[in-house]
């Protein structure tokens, strides 16, 4: 018996993600941040038939819960571990794939001569600028 592809695809989906998530867990949990919350989708497939009084099958209901179920709590996973990693405290040797702002990640050369220990991240020329502007300009008598 040969099943539909609409069936399968989602189990293989979840099978390639399960692999991918032994082979490196990190980097996908970093990824699964940037998801797009198709778990949720699923979960409110489910929700929409019994919005309008109809209840769904055992199987297709099962096979949505245990499919969106994984995603969902992977990318919730996910988002923790990347707000985690990017304040420093977690896996400060790696990089997130997706993350494109030019971050390296928590571990910046913070020995950069041009940024010097300032709160609100001045570079020298904007303390220069701002010096500048405020000496006052001597006055006609």
């Amino acid at each position: 018996m040969r099943f539909p592809e609409w069936l399968t695809r989602p189990f293989a989906d979840v099978a390639a993600l399960a692999h991918d998530l032994i082979a490196s867990p990190r980097e996908v949990l970093l990824v699964r941040a940037h998801h797009r919350w198709v778990g949720a989708l699923y979960l409110t497939a489910l929700s929409v038939p019994a919005w309008f009084g109809y209840q769904p099958r055992l199987i297709p209901a099962v096979m949505v819960l245990v499919i969106g179920g994984f995603s969902l709590g992977l990318d919730l996973l996910g988002m923790v571990a990347h707000v985690a990693w990017h304040r420093g405290r977690i896996w400060k040797s790696i990089a997130c794939p997706l993350c494109d702002d030019g971050d390296d990640g928590p571990d910046d050369d913070p020995e950069d001569p041009d940024v010097p220990d300032d709160p609100y991240g001045l570079t020298l020329a904007d303390h220069a600028w701002l010096h500048a502007i405020s000496v006052k300009a001597p006055t006609a008598v």
